[in-house]
């Protein structure tokens, strides 16, 4: 459950150029193994809203392709245009579930120990569009016990 709340707590927004361009199949991240601390602050229709909590990643849950991501959504997610950077990537996400919606995304590694997301975006509530903003941030504290 932690590798999911980690995997949507890094959704990240605000696109950059000049970079590569990847497939999205290709796209992945690579977290450390261990013990990980995370929290995200968000704004659905002008209403804040936020979590933190922590949790394991196992090695074998180490390597995390952007595509699970949105999988891990539930709402018939894709992605667009991912871009690779030195450090992570932007890219843009668009869901046609029950709840539709489009967002730009960014995820960083800023270092080995530390990862932030940020997405801006709107999400379509049965013909009326909410504005979402979202900043996250992993932070690995240890190994796991």
């Amino acid at each position: 459950m932690f590798r999911t709340l980690l995997i949507a707590s890094l959704m990240v927004g605000s696109a950059q150029t000049g970079l590569q361009a990847i497939a999205s199949e290709a796209a992945e991240i690579d977290i450390k193994p261990g013990l990980w601390n995370w929290s995200f602050t968000a704004k659905l229709a002008k209403q804040p809203f936020g979590d933190r909590s922590s949790g394991c990643i196992s090695e074998s849950d180490s390597r995390i392709p952007l595509q699970s991501i949105a999988d891990k959504l539930g709402q018939n997610c894709r992605l667009t245009n991912v871009v690779k950077q030195d450090d992570g990537y932007v890219f843009g996400l668009k869901c046609s579930g029950f709840y539709t919606g489009e967002a730009d995304v960014s995820l960083t590694n800023q270092s080995e120990d530390n990862i932030i997301m940020s997405a801006i975006g709107f999400v379509d509530f049965d013909g009326a569009k909410a504005e979402f903003e979202f900043d996250a941030e992993a932070n690995h504290i240890g190994t796991c016990q």
